[in-house]
């Protein structure tokens, strides 16, 4: 505790995002339960033919567990036990949990890891570039 007063770090600023993320999580949830398709073409994705249901071939829940764990991995320290632990339980529990809720949830995560996981790349290679600048000079 008293590396993060020196360094003036609070710990919980982590949780920021997922805060920013949850209303709209409960509102697509929300949203998908009491929608009103005007056509059933309307709310279908290549395979699930409502996204209001389950994927019947948990492929989305599938897909959401792996981009989670690749978009963690590509953002946590393997060096932290708790975060090591993390990063192999997260995905799995973010996969079971979008295998009972609506397709369209587990669609919106997957879309939202692969974005997460380009911008983190993007921000990663950018670092690598200022080093090595840095380095010139």
């Amino acid at each position: 505790m008293d590396l993060y007063k020196e360094h003036n770090v609070n710990p919980a600023a982590g949780c920021l995002p997922l805060l920013v993320q949850m209303p709209i999580l409960i509102a697509l949830y929300r949203s998908l339960f009491s929608f009103p398709y005007v056509n059933a073409d309307h709310a279908s994705f290549i395979w699930v033919q409502n996204l209001s249901d389950k994927d019947p071939f948990y492929i989305l829940p599938l897909l959401a567990g792996v981009t989670t764990y690749f978009q963690s991995k590509m953002t946590t320290s393997a060096t932290d036990p708790t975060q090591k632990m993390m990063l192999y339980t997260m995905p799995v529990f973010i996969a079971w949990i979008s295998s009972t809720f609506p397709a369209g949830l587990a669609l919106y995560w997957v879309v939202f890891n692969v974005v997460g996981w380009a911008q983190q790349y993007y921000i990663n290679k950018q670092a690598v570039v200022v080093k090595e600048e840095a380095g010139k000079s």
